[in-house]
């Protein structure tokens, strides 16, 4: 007697619309996700930016008996002033330095070009004139298509000043909106 084969069940149509569906329907929210992944990001740094200035926060609105939104305002000037302050402290000095170097600009190429100073020596033992006086058309060319992308350049400012003005706005409200007494009564005072 030949064996017997159990009978082949059939998969419902009901499963495989189900599974299909939850696959577009991942599909669909990793496709969100990527495309608010910006705006997520800032979110993200907003939430952690709450989470330092809260405790700050609950002690100023302790310590000076303030209102809890005088309070988060007294705290968020003085962060700005302090970010200001260390941006002044780090930019001021290489715009200084840039300055200096477009003004000695033309002394240093003068230099480099009679083979005096590191650069000279360089240009001279590599023949990099020859390279330049052989290519300074295409040189001229790449030179004029690195000014062009003004708009680009632009854009990535609006979007920064954005994200900045979001960021500030967003960890402003969770700070404001947040659980109060993150600092036990104890502690700090």
């Amino acid at each position: 007697m030949a064996p017997t084969q159990p009978p082949l069940r059939r998969v419902p149509v009901l499963t495989i619309a189900v599974t299909i569906g939850m696959v577009l329907a991942t599909g669909a929210l990793l496709l969100l996700v990527w495309e608010v992944r910006r705006v997520l990001s800032w979110i993200v740094v907003a939430a952690l930016l709450a989470v330092v200035l809260g405790p700050v926060v609950d002690l100023t609105e302790r310590r000076l008996h303030l209102r809890r939104s005088v309070a988060t305002l007294l705290v968020f000037l003085v962060a700005v002033v302090a970010f200001a302050g260390m941006l002044t402290v780090f930019i001021r000095p290489l715009a200084m330095q840039g300055a200096q170097l477009a003004d000695k600009a033309p002394a240093y190429i003068e230099q480099a070009r009679a083979g005096r100073g590191p650069v000279g020596s360089l240009i001279k033992r590599y023949k990099l004139d020859q390279y330049v006086a052989r290519n300074q058309a295409r040189l001229r060319e790449i030179g004029s298509r690195i000014t062009t992308p003004a708009i680009g350049v632009l854009r990535s400012i609006f979007t920064t000043l954005l994200a900045l003005v979001s960021i500030f706005v967003l960890t402003f409200l969770m700070v404001l909106q947040g659980p109060r007494r993150l600092i036990p009564r104890g502690q700090w005072s």
